[in-house]
C-alpha cells in the first residue's frame, strides 16, 4: 500500500538518484499537481496534471545536480492526506518548500508544493 511517506522517499530518490520511474508510476491518475521546484509553478487540474507531472518528472531527471536532496522537517495529516516542510538542495541553493500529498486507495491525486 501506497502512503504520503511513500510518495515523498520516492521524490527523494528521484532527486538524488535522477530514477524517475517509480514518480511517473505515480501520475496516471493525478487531479491537481503544481510544482515550483520541478515543475513550471503553474497550477494543473483535471486532464491536464498528469502530462503536468510527467513533464516535472524529466524535467527533473535531467537535472544534473549530484549534490541534489531533500529533508522533511514537519509533517502534519496522515497516511492518506499530508502537509510536508522540506527543505531542497538545488545547486548551491538551499530552500524551505512545502509539499501536499493526497491519494486515493493507491493512487496519487493531488501533489502541489509551493516554495518560501
Amino acid at each position: 500500500m501506497i502512503t504520503t511517506d511513500t510518495v515523498m522517499e520516492i521524490l527523494n530518490h528521484a532527486i538524488v538518484k535522477k530514477d524517475i520511474t517509480q514518480v511517473l508510476g505515480l501520475s496516471d491518475n493525478i487531479e491537481c499537481f503544481k510544482s515550483v521546484t520541478i515543475g513550471d509553478g503553474k497550477l494543473y487540474v483535471g486532464s491536464e496534471a498528469p502530462s503536468a507531472f510527467r513533464t516535472a518528472a524529466k524535467k527533473l531527471q535531467a537535472a544534473n545536480d549530484p549534490s541534489a536532496g531533500m529533508r522533511i522537517t514537519t509533517k502534519s495529516g496522515n497516511n492518506t492526506n499530508a502537509v510536508f516542510v522540506a527543505s531542497l538542495l538545488v545547486g548551491s541553493k538551499k530552500k524551505e518548500t512545502t509539499f501536499a500529498v493526497g491519494l486515493k486507495g493507491d493512487s496519487l491525486v493531488y501533489f502541489v508544493e509551493s516554495a518560501n
